[in-house]
């Protein structure tokens, strides 16, 4: 971790197609989002300059981002983030991160990441992602894709399907969860049994949830991420 010196800082960063939205544990501001479709590059080093911090300091950044992001895409983030000054990089899942800033009940829960072109849907059980697809938009057909690809990763989890039934949570951008329906979600979703539809259009529950995973990483993971990011 930081030296004596350092003060530690935690950043969680949600990365989107046409939103950066960010959330710290400190700074002049400590919650901020960036438009535009940035490259990795450009976006970490405004993030940066967002927080006005005093030196010295330590940035340990877990950043979100949909599911099925490649290798070559997280080792174009975390170089980006240590170009912009960044000790340490961790890259998870926008669904954990969604699951970090809300609720946090260890249930099966199905969760929804509905972004600019693309969606994440996925299972997650307490802090575990269980099953997780990244679906791309096809227009008129969104919400039938998501509710497809969920059976389909239910299926392979062997649950019974009483399990399904707390209710689903959808995350993401409002105009986005409104261009596709919120009452075609609901439909879709209650096609599979599932008996309740949360929307949570919180731009900052991802960042939010990033940050508070990379507050409780542990100090041994944060130093062995920091060495092989050199």
């Amino acid at each position: 971790m930081a030296n004596e010196r350092e003060h530690t800082v935690f950043l969680g960063v949600s990365v989107g197609a046409q939103r950066i939205s960010a959330f710290s544990s400190e700074g002049e501001r400590p919650a901020f989002s960036i438009e535009g479709e940035l490259d990795p590059e450009r976006w970490s080093e405004l993030a940066t300059d967002q927080l006005a911090l005093d030196p010295p300091f330590a940035i340990y950044a877990c950043v979100a981002v949909s599911s099925g992001t490649t290798g070559a895409e997280t080792e174009e983030i975390v170089r980006a983030g240590r170009s912009a000054g960044w000790d340490a990089v961790l890259v998870v899942s926008s669904l954990l991160a969604a699951r970090q800033g809300g609720e946090r009940e260890r249930a099966l829960r199905p969760m929804v990441h509905v972004d600019h072109g693309i969606s994440s849907v996925g299972f997650l059980r307490g802090e575990r992602l269980e099953g997780h697809d990244r679906i791309r938009s096809i227009p008129g057909r969104e919400a039938r894709e998501i509710a497809v690809s969920l059976r389909c990763l239910f299926k392979e989890l062997a649950e019974s399907g009483e399990r399904l039934r707390g209710g689903a949570v959808v995350v993401g951008e409002a105009e986005e969860i409104d261009r596709l329906g919120r009452r075609s979600l609901v439909r879709e979703l209650e096609g599979l049994g599932i008996r309740q539809v949360e929307f949570d259009p919180d731009p900052y529950r991802l960042a939010r949830g990033a940050m508070a995973i990379a507050a409780k990483t542990g100090r041994s993971r944060w130093r062995r991420l920091r060495r092989a990011q050199r």
